[in-house]
């Protein structure tokens, strides 16, 4: 009975999950996540002064 009603949660969230499909334009998602992978490797780098992503500019 309980899993019946838990397939049932589940079966709608996923319908309502592929319902609403969020339209982002390409290069803002681009410019976004450079911008996140630019911070993290600024933190990594911050962090641990000697590792390797220093020395590699291409890697920033």
């Amino acid at each position: 009975m309980i899993s019946q009603s838990i397939n049932c949660i589940a079966t709608r969230q996923k319908r309502l999950r592929t319902r609403f499909t969020i339209k982002i334009p390409k290069q803002e998602l681009l410019g976004a996540l450079k911008k996140d992978i630019n911070n993290l490797v600024f933190r990594i780098t911050d962090r641990f002064p000697d590792s390797s992503l220093t020395e590699d500019p291409d890697l920033i």
